[in-house]
């Protein structure tokens, strides 16, 4: 039995969308308060990326923000 994912594009969409899934079930137990800590943390890690150039983690980092909102 092989364990090990194939890495293309079907898995690495289910990654994003699993960790998203994952941000928003941890930060439904916050207060609204907390949320939107998290979110606005999310949203400076964006902006960071933006700046260093990196667009793909920029748009994962915009897509979690969404989910934990």
């Amino acid at each position: 039995m092989n364990d090990k994912l194939e890495i293309n594009a079907d898995t690495l969409n289910a990654l994003v969308s699993a960790i998203g899934g994952l941000a928003m079930c941890i930060t439904r137990q916050l207060t609204p308060e907390q949320r939107s800590a998290v979110a606005n943390d999310m949203a400076r890690l964006a902006s960071t990326a933006e700046a260093s150039g990196d667009t793909t983690l920029e748009t994962l980092l915009i897509d979690l923000q969404r989910a934990v909102r």
